[in-house]
């Protein structure tokens, strides 16, 4: 016997495990054939937050009430009984529905949502398909009874982003609401139409980061090939625009002034700062708001407005680095042979040399003057020019500086007085800048126009209108 009691007991637990699975599972009761049934719909909105453009979802926390008619041709069920979720789906059929855009399992916050009604709280209407966007009235058979499911809501929903204008964009938070039921059997309606734009309360929490501008609905039909089946589909959606000052003065604003820093960094001289490492600064600085924006952006395979601005900085940076290059390796040369020339004998100060020797005639050994008036006192020897190597601000023979000799035609030494002012002009100062500062001069302020222009184009163009519509409500 002892034998025989293990292949028994294995025996029982298979027929066991073998009952549980072939038990079948409650099925759904079917609403009657012959007619087009409805479910209507009222919804309101507690919360929307966490709208992710990266995942591109959000979370959103509603009430949303469910009200149809079922047969009682016996009359036994009345307002007055309390019934349960079990009791309605093995005693009715029900709408069934669902939201096909939830990216986990919906949460159903109230535990009893179902109760029999005398009416609705609202008027019954149903869409006029002959006469889009009209409605007629409903109302239910003699032997029926309305039912209504009350239930609050939570969960993450997916929504499709529209990235191009980020972040002047504005967006859907969408509900696609499906029954069980194909279309031939079951329609959803949004049953009050003229309090659509009542979805959001007025205590409702503001949605932060984002700006309300409308709220609406369509109705169609969706085709899933793998059955052949057609659903009837309900979209409820909520028109958001998203408030860009975060962008515009974080990255946006940040962006713009290492930009216009490094066009400022042309008014330094060339041999007095490293302008190619500032310039490099400036693109290392870029980079890292790239990274910030690049945060709160999908992997959209196009470019967004922000993206377009990002990469018209870098291209602003990266023409001024190779000017930069251009004009330091030009200076260089006429340096260069600025020192050869010198280094030859053959440019001992400004003048023909008869000059040069008359200068060396009236010197003296307590009153010397120099050929070269980089030293002298009052003097700054300014930068060479291929042509004629001109100084700026050459003097008028009126303004003789102290200790120079009469005699001496004060032009051949072409200086820069360090009280520059007394002899300022606009023209002497522009005739006496070498060549490469005469090319920082105008690039600076084409640069300037350039970049500004460009960046009024980007973000400056306006945000294509988009509104909900009600093309079969």
């Amino acid at each position: 016997m002892a034998r025989l009691a293990l292949p028994i007991l294995i025996l029982a637990a298979c027929a066991l495990l073998l009952a549980l699975v072939a038990t079948p599972t409650t099925a759904y009761k079917s609403p009657p054939l012959g007619r087009v049934h409805y479910a209507f719909i009222q919804m309101q909105y507690v919360e929307i937050h966490n709208i992710d453009g990266v995942e591109q979802a959000f979370h959103a926390d509603f009430y949303m009430k469910t009200t149809w008619a079922v047969e009682n041709p016996d009359g036994n069920w009345t307002t007055n009984d309390v019934i349960t979720g079990d009791f309605v789906l093995n005693n009715m059929w029900a709408p069934q529905l669902e939201f096909i855009n939830a990216r986990d399992e919906v949460t159903r916050l109230v535990d009893e949502p179902f109760a029999f009604v005398d009416a609705p709280d609202f008027t019954p209407t149903i869409p006029d398909l002959a006469n889009p966007g009209a409605r007629l009235p409903y109302d239910k058979n003699p032997d029926e009874i309305w039912v209504v499911e009350d239930q609050r809501y939570q969960c993450d929903f997916t929504t499709p982003l529209d990235m191009q204008t980020f972040p002047f964009d504005r967006q859907f938070m969408e509900f696609l609401i499906e029954s069980y039921w194909e279309e031939d059997q079951l329609q959803i309606v949004f049953g009050e139409q003229d309090k659509v734009t009542k979805l959001l309360p007025a205590n409702m929490p503001e949605i932060v980061g984002w700006k309300w501008l409308e709220n609406g609905y369509f109705a169609g039909t969706q085709v899933y090939e793998y059955n052949g089946g057609l659903y009837h589909r309900l979209t409820v959606r909520t028109l958001l625009q998203r408030q860009p000052e975060y962008y515009l003065m974080k990255i946006i604003a940040g962006s713009m002034l290492l930009v216009y820093m490094c066009i400022f960094v042309f008014a330094l001289a060339i041999d007095e700062a490293d302008r190619m490492m500032g310039t490099l600064q400036v693109f290392a600085g870029l980079v890292t708001f790239l990274f910030v924006a690049s945060g709160d952006v999908p992997k959209v395979p196009y470019q967004t407005r922000l993206d377009v601005f990002m990469t018209f900085s870098f291209i602003c940076v990266a023409v001024m680095l190779v000017l930069h290059a251009v004009l330091y390796y030009w200076r260089e040369c006429d340096v260069e042979e600025f020192l050869g020339e010198k280094h030859e004998g053959r440019f001992l100060g400004h003048g023909n040399d008869e000059r040069v020797e008359a200068q060396k005639r009236h010197s003296t050994s307590s009153n010397k003057i120099s050929p070269n008036p980089a030293s002298s006192g009052d003097i700054e020897l300014a930068s060479p020019s291929s042509a004629g190597r001109a100084y700026v601000n050459a003097p008028s023979a009126a303004a003789e500086p102290k200790g120079r000799v009469a005699g001496v035609n004060p032009l051949d030494y072409w200086y820069l007085r360090k009280s520059a002012g007394d002899n300022f002009t606009i023209k002497r100062w522009w005739n006496g800048l070498h060549y490469t500062r005469k090319w920082d001069a105008m690039i600076m302020p084409v640069m300037m126009i350039v970049y500004t222009v460009g960046v009024a184009i980007i973000l400056g163009r306006s945000v294509p209108e988009q509104h909900v519509n009600y093309s079969n409500p």
